[in-house]
């Protein structure tokens, strides 16, 4: 599968071509296994496999310049709903985001500040409750879906705070240069700009 992040991120390019996708697979769904890109920083959502020493203990959540197994998610539904996977992500629909590498959702709480920039701290966790389901806000007023390669924001449904990398809060070691993802009322300026770009993904065939 060929990579088109470091062409896609380009933005400002006036040559700058997104990645041709086939018709009918322009969607995200259900079911895909995905890489989300932080578009203001550049970089993706990853657990890189490091717990947090403060606040809830858990599993990290960052972002990171450089794609690793620990980049991708795969796309579920609520727990309280049931879809088919492949069936389209509509803008506005609640979602959960489990990470490929270990059995952990992205979540977040009111009850831990995120350790550099004292937001609401965002975490992997193996348990299931209502801090792992996020808001699918879609960029582009005219979307009823969403798009590949296209902007959305992430609103933690419990709190309704919104997903945010944060290019100006890097961790050290063991992952230096990986930047804090938190949750915030008031994102800074396009820090909670979000795009699923490559990765696998299933549609529903229509006869």
């Amino acid at each position: 599968m060929n990579l088109s992040e470091q062409s896609w991120f380009n933005s400002k390019d006036s040559n700058h071509q997104k990645m041709k996708i086939d018709k009918n697979w322009e969607k995200v769904t259900f079911g895909s296994n995905i890489k989300l890109a932080n578009l203001y920083s550049s970089s993706y959502l990853s657990a890189p496999g490091v717990f947090y020493n403060t606040g809830s203990k858990q599993n990290a959540v960052t972002s990171a310049k450089n794609p690793s197994t620990g980049d991708m998610w795969v796309v579920h539904s609520t727990r309280d709903r049931i879809v088919d996977r492949g069936a389209a992500v509509g803008c506005g629909d609640k979602i959960r985001l489990k990470s490929t590498t270990d059995d952990i959702y992205l979540r977040s709480s009111i009850q831990n500040p995120s350790p550099l920039s004292n937001n609401q701290e965002v975490c992997a966790f193996d348990g299931q409750d209502l801090g792992d389901e996020w808001i699918v806000e879609c960029k582009d007023s005219g979307s009823k879906q969403w798009l590949r390669e296209e902007a959305i924001k992430l609103k933690h449904a419990e709190t309704k705070k919104y997903l945010q990398a944060l290019s100006n809060k890097a961790y050290n070691r063991p992952i230096d240069g990986h930047m804090e993802v938190s949750c915030s009322a008031n994102p800074s300026k396009k820090a909670d700009s979000w795009a699923a770009l490559d990765g696998y993904y299933f549609n529903i065939q229509t006869k």
